[in-house]
């Protein structure tokens, strides 16, 4: 159908109309949600992964951990993305609580916000909403006119709506931005994760992603410190990304298949920050290079930088040569990864909930 459409109606109008197109047909296609839902209170989680990013995938699966460990008793609804807001609000009640997907959904390099959260930010402005840890995703030159809406409507929800930083850049960032709403910090959400296991170690695995935000000047450094692994061990190249997509009923099994294979490697080298988090979370050694926006710079100098004896390292502009690649490789090659310290951290986040629950 949108090939149709592509030659039908201008180019301008398309790329408006691809942007919306999951709810411009909203009334074509089958409501697959429960329509029951609507008659009780509940945690209503919306713009749940259902594609082949596993850092997205962890993100649902670890938020749902915390939303059931947290709040045992509250029935808990999680909406795919890409569901029309036709469909999501048919199942609305008045006492529900939104929890917007953790990530990076709050900016303008990615449509989330603006196709999915703001129209029902608008029409259920007396609920309340917490958006899950985020980073900011403001590109250098926004549509103003999708800027102002998402700063106006954010205004119009005022203290119904708690934003959660997961880094203290985007934390500065959403306090400017969005002074009517209340702004929290706490760590991303996958950190809440354990998925260590006493297992023997072998080999590098290499976790490069391939999009908009890679650091273009970095590409040298990459394939010099691939080049380097070779050298002492059976390096694999891969993402945390496949190529199919994934359903919520299948994320545990796809996540799993992910961390025995981080888990069984000696180091991680990554430019992902949740393949920083993954090796984390299964106690593998990782070097990690930066993305785009700086998010997995600040993740690690607000979270992991002090707490990790060398075993995570941050390869940054001052790692310019062979040499002192080679020598953060032996730092943190053999070294033991200790648990994160989830204590506290995100006590903000469940004071968050807990509040709009009472």
């Amino acid at each position: 159908m949108k090939e149709l459409i592509k030659q039908i109606i201008p180019s301008n109008f398309y790329i408006e109309f691809r942007k919306h197109y999951y709810n411009i047909i909203g009334v074509f296609i089958k409501f697959k949600l429960d329509k029951t839902f609507k008659d009780f209170p509940k945690i209503l989680v919306i713009g749940v992964s259902d594609h082949g990013n596993l850092g997205d995938q962890a993100i649902g699966y670890a938020q749902r951990q915390f939303l059931e460990n947290s709040f045992p008793n509250k029935r808990i609804v999680e909406v795919p993305v890409r569901t029309p807001v036709s469909h999501i609000s048919k199942i609305v009640n008045e006492k529900d609580i939104f929890i917007f997907n953790g990530g990076g959904n709050i900016g303008d390099l990615y449509s989330f916000v603006d196709v999915y959260y703001i129209p029902l930010m608008k029409r259920f402005s007396k609920n309340k909403k917490i958006f899950m840890p985020q980073s900011a995703t403001f590109t250098t030159s926004p549509n103003l006119s999708e800027y102002n809406r998402l700063v106006n409507t954010f205004a119009q929800n005022g203290t119904n709506l708690t934003i959660t930083a997961r880094e203290t850049k985007s934390f500065e960032i959403f306090k400017t931005i969005f002074a009517s709403n209340k702004v929290i910090l706490t760590p991303d959400i996958v950190l809440t994760l354990d998925k260590q296991k006493a297992i023997s170690k072998s080999g590098a695995l290499v976790l490069f992603r391939k999009d908009s935000e890679v650091v273009k000047s970095d590409e040298d450094k990459k394939k010099k410190i691939i080049s380097m692994l070779q050298s002492r061990f059976e390096v694999t190249v891969s993402d945390t990304v496949v190529e199919h997509k994934v359903k919520i009923e299948d994320r545990e099994r796809e996540l799993e298949q992910l961390w025995k294979k981080i888990n069984q490697a000696e180091i991680v080298v990554t430019d992902r920050l949740h393949g920083m988090i993954f090796a984390i979370i299964t106690g593998t050694p990782c070097l990690v290079f930066d993305n785009y926006n700086s998010k997995i710079k600040y993740t690690y100098n607000d979270w992991i930088n002090s707490k990790f004896n060398g075993a995570i390292e941050f390869i940054d502009e001052k790692v310019s040569n062979e040499s002192e690649l080679c020598k953060l490789i032996e730092k943190v090659t053999g070294q033991d990864v200790p648990k994160f310290n989830k204590e506290k951290v995100y006590y903000p986040l469940y004071e968050a909930i807990k509040e709009y629950l009472e």
